[in-house]
């Protein structure tokens, strides 16, 4: 039986999609899990927190810190679940534009795939995270530490799930410019 144009790009577009799901799926499973994560880490830190503030020593600490403390009180005053969500969804959307990038210039091939967890992280996880924690910086008001905190543990998570999701729908450019030449040649 001859592969015709229309049986060739209907598989194409069912694998596409089946990519897309599967990414998806996985992707919106590890943001839940961050988001748990994270919203559990800040709960537990506003308690530990207001226990410590309730000692004399953390008292004092409030006196001679108070810039500290303000900081720590500036972070706790949010919604702690919309933030921890925030940063998610920031950190997903700044590992999918960066995984995106890397993919079209061959970045993932080089800078992810052949990398151990370390690598992958220097090269992928740290600017990710750097990039998140300014932008949640900015929006919530926060101090650069606490932001970062949160946004490292976020991209931790979420990086490889963006980085998959990416590489199973996007080509590199050299597929692209290749598949386009062969159709010119071929006229």
């Amino acid at each position: 039986m001859k592969k015709t144009f229309s049986n060739w790009l209907s598989q194409d577009l069912q694998r596409w999609f089946r990519n897309l799901a599967g990414g998806l799926a996985s992707l919106f499973m590890f943001f839940v899990i961050s988001v748990a994560i994270c919203s559990g880490l800040l709960y537990i830190l506003k308690a530990l927190w207001f226990t410590y503030t309730a000692t004399p020593i953390g008292q004092h600490f409030v006196i001679h810190f108070s810039s500290h403390a303000d900081a720590i009180e500036r972070l706790l005053s949010h919604r702690l679940f919309l933030l921890s969500l925030y940063v998610n969804a920031m950190a997903v959307r700044t590992c999918l534009i960066g995984g995106l990038i890397g993919r079209l210039f061959f970045l993932v091939r080089y800078l992810h795939e052949y990398r151990g967890f370390w690598g992958r992280m220097l090269f992928w996880g740290l600017p990710c995270a750097c990039f998140t924690a300014y932008i949640t910086n900015v929006y919530y008001d926060l101090d650069w530490i606490p932001a970062l905190l949160l946004s490292v543990i976020s991209t931790l998570i979420l990086l490889n799930p963006c980085i998959r999701l990416i590489s199973g729908l996007f080509p590199e450019i050299k597929t692209i410019w290749v598949s386009i030449s062969s159709f010119v040649q071929k006229g």
